[in-house]
């Protein structure tokens, strides 16, 4: 066992003493600036939305970001904040007139996205989805409360 830890030894030494004198260990090597990403502002606002950061929401729309800004996939806003239950969002939204009517590219509004959620209790809060409110959607599928 000690002859072979005498080996290891011997020969990490060995390559140490090969990179010292080697070229490669003379080339300086200046580290590149970081790069800054830039997300674009509709894609900053979905974040804070789903962050639940209200502070920097309303610096987006102050800086008029459209707040019925959808995804790729059509969803705004509202929709993702409904799919993830979040009270706090959903009426800060509402409460500067999101469209609650908006359709994302499967045809489904933000009530879908409650109902097919079970989140009644965030259902019946959204304005204009009270309780026998019928809404049919591209599928036909119907929605109420």
């Amino acid at each position: 066992m000690l002859a072979c830890s005498a080996l290891n030894t011997a020969s990490r030494r060995q390559q140490i003493e090969s990179w010292e004198a080697s070229e490669m260990n003379k080339e300086v090597v200046t580290p590149r600036p970081a790069e800054r990403v830039n997300f674009p502002i509709d894609v900053q606002f979905h974040a804070a939305c789903k962050n639940s950061e209200l502070d920097e929401v309303k610096e987006l729309l102050s800086k008029g970001v459209d707040i019925d800004v959808a995804n790729v996939d059509g969803l705004t806003v509202l929709h993702q904040a409904c799919i993830d239950n979040n009270y706090e969002v959903v009426q800060f939204l509402l409460s500067n007139n999101a469209n609650v009517n908006a359709q994302d590219n499967e045809g489904w509004t933000p009530l879908h996205a409650c109902a097919s959620c079970s989140y009644t209790e965030l259902a019946k809060y959204v304005p204009t989805l009270y309780r026998f409110l019928k809404l049919i959607s591209g599928f036909k599928m119907i929605a109420f409360f």
